[in-house]
């Protein structure tokens, strides 16, 4: 009988032994950890979209921010860069479409000025202005 209690009490120390070297074991995942005061934040502007509208119709960004565009109206709308009519509208960014409540985002990286439409509107035009 005290073999079978030594025996248990053995494997329960056992057990213990390796769950606590196993939970204290370095994690390595090959990931570079920043710290909070080095990470850049994301500037981020918003447009609202409705009554076929973009509210505002013109905004002007530094280099490096997100706009965020939401579908506030209640019909369908897109948000696709470039000019109605042009070949390479919908190049730079296009979101399909957006139903009510929907949101789109893009990066403006560059430098310049991005004009940008609904491809369901016509005259529901808007354009980012990026410094």
């Amino acid at each position: 009988m005290r073999y079978k209690i030594s025996l248990i009490i053995f494997a329960i120390a056992i057990i213990f032994w390796l769950g606590m070297t196993i939970s204290c074991a370095p994690v390595d995942n090959n990931e570079e950890i920043i710290p909070e005061e080095e990470v850049e934040p994301v500037e981020e502007e918003a447009v609202s979209m409705d009554a076929t509208s973009f509210i505002p119709e013109t905004i002007n960004i530094r280099a490096g921010t997100k706009v965020v565009w939401t579908n506030d109206d209640n019909l369908v709308h897109t948000v696709t860069s470039g000019v109605r009519g042009d070949d390479d509208a919908g190049s730079l960014f296009d979101s399909s479409n957006l139903s009510p409540g929907d949101t789109f985002e893009h990066t403006f990286e560059e430098p310049g000025t991005y004009d940008y439409f609904c491809t369901l509107h016509v005259g529901m035009d808007g354009q980012v202005v990026v410094e």
